[in-house]
């Protein structure tokens, strides 16, 4: 499983979504981009994300996401490492005014069949 790869302590710094019917864990900024910095040796994909924002009334989804799609021609050792770099990416460059309290949420996947 792709989290096993990552440390205990950055699981735990993680805010689970189950309240919000989502299996998934988001992390802060700094802490998503550790995530990622954590799969650079790996051929665990990205396929996309999802931004949650932390209020006082709790986490809630905000309409903003981004995907990566597998190209055709792409090993799963190229798509899992544009995939990281496409995440990076993203999550450096989302809106500083929005960015406190801002959790993603990495869809992750070791599969051979990644992105497909």
């Amino acid at each position: 499983m792709a989290l096993e790869r990552l440390s205990e302590d950055l699981i735990v710094r993680a805010f689970p979504l189950d309240d919000l019917g989502v299996s998934e864990l988001a992390w802060s900024q700094a802490d998503a981009l550790l995530v990622v910095a954590g799969l650079e040796d790996s051929d665990v994909a990205i396929l996309g994300g999802d931004v949650y924002c932390k209020m006082l009334s709790g986490i809630l989804p905000m309409a903003e996401n981004w995907a990566c799609e597998r190209r055709s021609s792409e090993s799963l050792k190229e798509y899992a490492m544009r995939s990281r770099r496409e995440a990076r990416s993203y999550i450096q460059s989302f809106p500083t005014s929005t960015r406190e309290g801002t959790l993603f949420v990495l869809v992750l996947c070791e599969e051979e069949t990644a992105g497909l």
